[in-house]
């Protein structure tokens, strides 16, 4: 008897629900067969009056092997490449924040900065008023014509008491976005991100830098860009592009 389950096949096909209860799982520091388990479980979506699919888990288990069965879900044990957020809106104290384009293709490199330092703080130190402070660079409120209003750091503190009601798991979800939109930057800018930078699943207990990105775009203001305020508020990609350029041939003049 065939039996066939509908799971996500990868992270961008995660629901919101499903993306919160993985980044949770994840943080939590449960490991091995447990942890194989439980991401099955929230994969499948599976309550306990889900009569019908706990009989075809009960069946699955019973006509295979759990490494077999672990492979049709071993995306997750790879790098993450979660590139779109969820939720889409957090509406605070009726104030409505917006998450940020797939792939942070509509974020400035002063925000981006900002965005990277906070996970590292959240990866090295598992403080979750470093969650707020990332939610808060990267939602934003929106203008009457739907644009991303501009970041000002100057507003953070302020901005961040708003994501201090957002559950802890919905804000480790968001994290996780960014380290998989971080991790499809990554490769399109060598220069910019040697392979050792790269950012790493919640498991791993390595100390992560600082990207230092805010010294970067000071060093490379008043040339294309503009002013140091320009510069900072550049489109990350647009960014990223002359930067990666500019690491480039530096290093060809350097071997002559």
């Amino acid at each position: 008897m065939t039996i066939n389950i509908n799971i996500p096949a990868s992270w961008n096909e995660c629901n919101t629900w499903q993306l919160r209860k993985l980044a949770h799982l994840l943080y939590s520091g449960v490991k091995g067969i447990r942890f194989d388990y439980q991401v099955l479980l929230i994969l499948m979506q599976l309550k306990w009056y889900h009569f019908r699919k706990l009989w075809k888990l009960k069946m699955l288990l019973q006509s295979t092997t759990f490494p077999h069965l672990k492979e049709t879900y071993n995306w997750l044990y790879q790098e993450t490449n979660l590139t779109q957020f969820a939720p889409k809106q957090i509406n605070s104290n009726g104030v409505v924040f917006h998450a940020p384009a797939n792939r942070l293709s509509n974020i400035s490199v002063d925000e981006f900065a900002h965005a990277d330092d906070l996970f590292v703080l959240w990866h090295n130190s598992k403080n979750i008023e470093s969650l707020h402070y990332l939610a808060a660079v990267l939602y934003a409120e929106h203008d009457h014509t739907g644009k991303r209003i501009d970041f000002d750091k100057n507003l953070l503190d302020r901005k961040a008491k708003y994501f201090q009601k957002v559950k802890p798991s919905e804000l480790m979800a968001i994290s996780l976005a960014y380290v998989g939109c971080r991790n499809h930057i990554a490769p399109m800018f060598p220069h910019v991100f040697p392979k050792r930078k790269s950012a790493e699943a919640p498991a791993k207990k390595s100390k992560l830098q600082s990207s230092q990105f805010g010294k970067v775009a000071l060093h490379i203001a008043g040339g294309k860009f503009g002013s140091y305020n320009e510069t900072k508020a550049t489109n990350l990609y647009t960014f990223l592009h002359e930067y990666n350029e500019l690491l480039k041939q530096a290093k060809q003049d350097a071997k002559y």
